[in-house]
């Protein structure tokens, strides 16, 4: 996913990304969950995960899933 943001905002969207990104790292079935910022463009993030399941099983089972706060 890429979000485009006001470079201003970049760490408070970064902070509310990161439980996210925690949550993705739990699952077994989490490959890896990466959250870059474009070094020349500081508004431009990028969020990178991948997963064994397939994009349907992702679109059915994450959602669904209680996320701790």
């Amino acid at each position: 996913m890429n979000a485009f943001i006001d470079p201003s905002n970049t760490e408070k969207y970064l902070e509310l990304t990161k439980p996210i990104a925690e949550e993705f790292r739990k699952h077994p079935e989490n490959l890896f969950t990466a959250i870059s910022v474009n070094p020349t463009d500081l508004g431009h993030v990028r969020i990178v995960h991948g997963w064994t399941k397939d994009s349907t099983w992702f679109q059915e089972v994450i959602p669904n899933l209680p996320f701790e706060s």
